[in-house]
């Protein structure tokens, strides 16, 4: 695939200070997670944002002078895309670039990391901010606004955000590395931890141990503790033609919510070569995740490949037809 050229480049430090790291020094291994977490945050912030292609990414280190733990990086953007435009945060971006992305995280950020609006309201400005408030807290209520923005109720507190920070919020892999980025800070000796501009080395953010110390206890609850894939035959008990949007099935004993990962088979349906009559049966892969949040075990499951679509299942009285979302129906726009 050609490339058409850089559009842009953003120089960071991210810089780990305290009493602990006097002597410079931190161990090869959390070195290598924090690498890696910046690494993989920023292609996971990519997927789900831009999500085709269009824009890669690349996380480069490069040397530095001596001093505190410091991290020296250059994030470089690549458009595949002729004419493609990159912007800020707007309701219609085509290309959602690199400034906007670290902007999103809250790696960077354009103001404060939240505003307060007396006891009703607080606008979270960044995937971060998000976290470091709503961590832990049960999240009782989730809407849109008219707006685009995200209205929550965290125990009870009034929240709104950006949509696409939601979004962000909400991916697995988001989540691990920033926690990779952050568990330093868990560590005894380690106070805070800031982003500087790479080149005047002005402050771009900064996090201290008592500001993230909820969402890493969050996050250690909230580790995978169980992850299996198996073969299962499963009859559909509603489809959702909606993206991202959760299919239900059963397994002839228990009743669950499953994403259609299997992309060869949704391109299937787009492209009309795939029809479901009542009571299709599929044989699939099922992965199966099992996390402890909030004292309690979640499950989650994800439809991995599609197998086979075998005939329909018997029925006694010939009347169950499947059960589509909003009125969606396999012949989708």
């Amino acid at each position: 695939m050609s490339v058409d050229g850089i559009t842009n480049e953003v120089y960071l430090s991210f810089v780990y200070d305290g009493e602990a790291l006097k002597s410079h020094t931190l161990e090869a291994g959390v070195l290598s997670d924090i690498y890696k977490g910046i690494d993989e945050l920023i292609k996971c912030a990519n997927t789900v944002l831009n999500g085709d292609g269009t824009v890669e990414i690349v996380t480069e280190a490069y040397v530095a002078e001596g001093g505190c733990i410091k991290i020296p990086l250059r994030f470089r953007e690549i458009t595949r895309q002729t004419g493609a435009f990159f912007s800020f945060i707007g309701k219609n971006e085509k290309i959602i670039g690199i400034t906007a992305i670290l902007n999103l995280l809250g790696l960077i950020d354009s103001g404060n990391k939240y505003i307060a609006y007396g006891a009703d309201l607080t606008l979270l400005y960044s995937v971060i901010a998000f976290y470091l408030q709503t961590s832990g807290k049960k999240i009782e209520k989730s809407e849109e606004d008219t707006d685009g923005h995200m209205s929550i109720v965290v125990d009870g507190k009034k929240y709104s955000t950006r949509k696409q920070v939601l979004e962000l919020a909400n991916h697995e892999g988001v989540r691990k590395n920033t926690k990779k980025i952050l568990s330093p800070l868990a560590r005894e000796g380690i106070q805070k931890f800031e982003v500087r501009d790479g080149k005047e080395q002005s402050l771009r953010k900064k996090i201290t141990k008592q500001e993230a110390e909820s969402f890493l206890k969050a996050s250690e609850q909230q580790e995978c503790l169980n992850e299996t894939v198996s073969s299962m035959l499963l009859s559909i008990e509603k489809i959702s033609f909606k993206q991202k949007n959760k299919w239900k099935f059963s397994d002839g004993g228990n009743r669950f919510s499953a994403v259609i990962k299997d992309q060869k088979f949704l391109n299937a349906i787009d492209n009309d070569k795939i029809s479901f009559s009542k009571n299709n049966l599929l044989h699939a892969n099922v992965k199966l995740s099992q996390k402890i949040a909030n004292n309690q075990i979640q499950s989650t499951y994800e439809i991995t490949e599609i197998l086979e679509i075998l005939p329909p299942k018997p029925s006694t009285d010939g009347q169950l037809s499947l059960n589509f979302d909003n009125n969606n129906s396999p012949n989708k726009q």
